[in-house]
């Protein structure tokens, strides 16, 4: 390693820092310490006087480097795809932060230090929450190696430039790209043989069943619907180059028990409703309107008999009549609810239907008085120290679960915190039946507790990766009653569905068939089934017999889409 002095053109110090080849380095804002990384598998830190003050073993070589804005936080790229965070002024702290599959190649923190993005070889990036060690974000930025990024706007847009010659400018929740350009003449020598050039199917991101049928919303490409029975996709939307994050079927007649629509929202930040046309084209989706006044992406949607909520990045929610969803009605919202100040990522209506809960990214829970005036009825904000990722209701309490490893049971008539049970990991999914509180974790671990107690009733390790879903089910298709005889499905990262009795600490059964992280789980209503979409681009089908061991279906894979 060489120090030079730029104003007098001559060489300071030569020092014989690692025993391989340095692969990264980064320099305090005050410029007091410079950090190194190297094949030799050592981060070591350094003084301005080019003393080693500091240094860390990896069990992997490392690529790249970084320190947070403050000085005290390193983060290293590995190899293996890991990355490291080190607070190496006090040499305590070391977490690894575990997901891509390709050696990590850049990394930068977000000016607040609260986010963390890595970048790999193969051009995927993620963001993380470096507080709880979780990734929030990821996205396919470059067909080739993110090779550098650079926050700007104070974080607000993040450029990342790639081994495809392009750069692209991300804003909102990072994951939508502003722009791109592209240099045209690449210095680069022809490769000996013609590519064929190979369009990446797009990822499923949300299902939602409707009797045989299937809706699938895609990450850039729109909507597609598939039946059940065949397997086979029947229709899918043109010219719609949106990422769709939540769909909802609708019944706008209340004494009526037929879905007539589709509800569609995501990152083009509008709502579109679809009704299906036979007389056009078998089981095809119709367009029949456009609208929305939410500035953000849509994030969630729940309904009850008289209204669809919507949640947006914008820090917002709208309700809308169902009955004005109908093409002869304009479709104003009911009304704007403003009060987080994050972007709302979770919704529930109460049993009764008279209130709404939601949760955000700001760590606060909003309870609404929904009727013909909605209003703010309990204001919880920073009921937790990290994103609000799940919140439900029962008929005693409220329940939610954070990023922070915290399950809160709140009296919704009071507005205040009953219960607190606490975890060493990040919760990602929550739900309740009785007196039982069932939540899943990063680790992949399963935890079940007595929210009346505060007592841990039992924990299993379910999953070798990030649990992304949780859900209570029975073989009938019914809520469970009997807390009992709780059944729960886990959805994971690492490819695989399972089903559980918690209570009993028994395994039934794993389906083993995604090659990638699911991202998505829907139990259809009265069947002992359910479908699962996930990275690997597949929407598969599985289900089991009520009284019989539990099995995968017989060749039910639905499409694998790649």
């Amino acid at each position: 390693m060489e120090l030079w002095d730029i104003e007098n053109g001559c060489r300071t110090a030569l020092i014989a820092g690692h025993t391989n080849m340095i692969t990264g380095s980064d320099i305090t804002s005050d410029r007091k310490h410079l950090a190194t990384v190297s094949l030799d598998f050592t981060l070591k830190v350094w003084s301005s006087k080019c003393s080693e003050v500091a240094s860390l073993s990896s069990s992997s070589p490392l690529n790249c480097v970084a320190f947070n804005p403050e000085g005290h936080l390193l983060a290293a790229g590995c190899w293996n795809g890991n990355v490291i965070v080190w607070n190496w002024l006090q040499n305590k702290g070391q977490k690894l932060l575990c997901g891509h599959q390709r050696s990590v190649h850049c990394l930068s923190f977000f000016p607040s230090s609260s986010m963390l993005c890595s970048g790999s070889v193969c051009g995927e990036v993620r963001v993380w929450s470096v507080p709880t060690s979780t990734c929030v974000g990821r996205f396919q930025a470059h067909c080739g190696a993110v090779e550098a990024f650079s926050f700007l706007e104070g974080g607000a847009k993040l450029l990342s430039a790639g081994a495809d010659h392009t750069l692209q400018l991300w804003s909102g929740g990072l994951g939508r790209s502003v722009a791109a350009l592209k240099r045209e003449e690449c210095e680069q020598e022809p490769p000996e043989k013609k590519l064929k050039s190979v369009k990446a199917e797009p990822v499923p991101l949300c299902v939602s069943v409707n009797g045989d049928q299937a809706a699938v919303g895609y990450h850039g490409d729109g909507i597609r619907l598939f039946n059940l029975d065949s397997g086979k996709e029947i229709w899918a939307s043109q010219d719609l180059h949106v990422s769709v994050h939540c769909l909802q079927w609708v019944v706008l007649d209340t004494d009526s028990t037929q879905v007539e629509l589709l509800v569609s929202g995501g990152g083009e930040k509008s709502l579109r409703v679809w009704k299906k046309q036979k007389d056009i084209m078998a089981d095809a989706l119709t367009c029949l309107k456009t609208f929305g006044i939410q500035t953000g992406s849509v994030l969630a949607m729940a309904q009850n008999s008289e209204y669809l909520a919507t949640a947006s990045d914008d820090f917002t929610i709208v309700l809308w009549r169902l009955s004005h969803l109908a093409p002869e009605h304009t479709t104003d919202p009911h009304a704007v609810l403003r009060g987080h100040k994050g972007g709302v990522t979770c919704l529930a209506f109460s049993p009764d239907e008279s209130q709404l809960l939601s949760g955000g990214k700001d760590q606060s829970l909003i309870v609404w008085q929904v009727n013909s005036s909605p209003v703010v009825s309990k204001s919880l904000l920073r009921s937790h120290r990290d994103w609000i990722t799940g919140c439900v209701w029962t008929s005693d309490c409220m329940m939610s679960s954070s990023n922070d490893g915290r399950v809160c049971i709140w009296d919704a008539e009071a507005g205040h915190c009953i219960r607190e049970i606490s975890w060493r990991n990040p919760l990602t999914s929550i739900c309740s039946q009785g007196g039982k509180v069932i939540a899943s974790c990063s680790e992949g671990e399963l935890h079940v507790w007595n929210w009346e107690t505060s007592t841990e009733v039992c924990h299993m390790s379910a999953h070798k990766q990030r649990i992304h879903h949780c859900t209570l089910i029975t073989s009938s298709g019914k809520k469970e009653e009997d807390t009992e005889e709780l059944t729960v499905v886990t959805a994971s990262d690492d490819g695989s569905v399972r089903i559980w009795k918690p209570l009993q600490m028994d395994h039934f059964c794993t389906f083993s068939g995604h090659s990638g992280a699911v991202c998505g789980v829907v139990h259809k209503e009265g069947l002992p089934e359910f479908l699962t979409v996930s990275e690997d681009c597949s929407l598969r089908r599985w289900t089991w017999t009520a009284g019989l061991p539990l099995r995968r279906s017989g060749e039910a894979e639905l499409a694998v889409l790649r």
